[in-house]
């Protein structure tokens, strides 16, 4: 495995998870006491958006008079097109006195066995997902969530406003640019993106005292380098340079999820490497090598980051054919005696 000799770039966007947010199903049931939910989901993303958020999961429970009750145990809420309004199964209805705290998460419009509700004797229920692993094999998925405001219910006349839901994106998602710097006509191909030693398993928890947040994941098992793969669009897998009108070819990944973390060398920084195949402009085969590198990233909550690997021919040992001018001979002055050349008149 031969070191990458590659300039690296990184960009990282707000996935904006559903923080600047677009209303949808404002409106009350103005003549009922039950209680109805409407979302808020970024259009900017591209995993979960209001487009294709279809089904979320709601815990939920009220305290009235020193007790805690539970009304929603992950209680799935659907819309469906054409319908326009979010709706459940066996209607709760408001409980007068009351004070409500509900939660909500969606793992790509499914439900996820990592989530957990406690009751408990607190001001209200709490929602964790409990050891979430994420990697290669475990939840490769958008997994968003929101929790309401504290919901005092204390007129039973009034009809209250639907519970808005204002989800976020609970991981980081990476993915991979590769542009070639090979001669015109080479081809450069990658395939198996793979980034290691990350950390795989957190948990992440609600509380009445503290903002909800990820504990500090570990690498488990503990032995383990774990990964995750950023898979090769397979349209886009080839980088090329820009040869006369035609553009330049960039190979891309799609997007893996990660838990965030701030990564350090004393902790062990993470691993990066693929394989590249080269062929000249006839087609025939050149070179091929699998390349790697060690980063130390600081992937954060609903950020995406874009690697970008800039792929030079030196990366697989390659070695331009070059030409050098050792001497040019000099003319030779000849020795004989040529005489004089005789002219006549035509």
């Amino acid at each position: 495995m031969k070191k990458i000799y590659l300039m690296w770039a990184v960009a990282a966007v707000a996935m904006t998870g559903c923080s600047k947010s677009e209303v949808v199903d404002q409106a009350p049931d103005a003549q009922t006491g039950k209680i109805g939910f409407m979302s808020h989901v970024s259009k900017n993303t591209r995993t979960v958006t209001d487009e294709n958020l279809s089904q979320f999961y709601v815990y939920g429970s009220y305290r009235l008079e020193g007790r805690n009750t539970q009304v929603f145990n992950e209680k799935p809420v659907s819309k469906v097109a054409p319908a326009t309004e979010w709706t459940y199964e066996g209607t709760r209805y408001w409980v007068n006195n009351a004070t409500y705290k509900f939660y909500a998460y969606s793992y790509e419009n499914g439900v996820n066995a990592a989530a957990s509700y406690v009751l408990g004797n607190e001001a209200h229920g709490l929602f964790s997902l409990v050891n979430y692993r994420v990697d290669a094999d475990h939840n490769q998925g958008d997994m968003v969530f929101a929790e309401s405001v504290t919901i005092p219910y204390t007129d039973g006349d009034a009809a209250p406003a639907k519970v808005a839901f204002s989800f976020k994106h609970l991981l980081a998602r990476i993915c991979f640019t590769f542009v070639s710097e090979f001669p015109e006509g080479n081809t450069v191909t990658v395939e198996d993106v793979t980034v290691s030693n990350i950390r795989n398993r957190a948990t992440f928890a609600t509380s009445t005292g503290a903002p909800s947040a990820w504990n500090t994941p570990e690498r488990y098992p503990e032995d383990a380098k774990p990964t995750v793969v950023a898979a090769i669009n397979p349209e886009k897998n080839v980088a090329t340079v820009a040869e006369g009108e035609k553009a330049a070819l960039k190979a891309e990944t799609g997007f893996a999820y990660v838990l965030p973390h701030n990564y350090s060398e004393a902790a062990g920084a993470v691993g990066v490497q693929f394989r590249i195949t080269v062929k000249n402009a006839n087609g025939d085969f050149v070179s091929e090598g699998t390349l790697s590198t060690n980063i130390t990233p600081a992937w954060v909550m609903g950020h995406t980051y874009n690697y970008k690997a800039t792929i030079k021919p030196a990366a697989v040992g390659l070695h331009p054919i070059e030409f050098d001018v050792t001497s040019c001979e000099e003319w030779v002055e000849s020795p004989e005696d040529l005489g004089n050349l005789t002219l006549e008149n035509n």
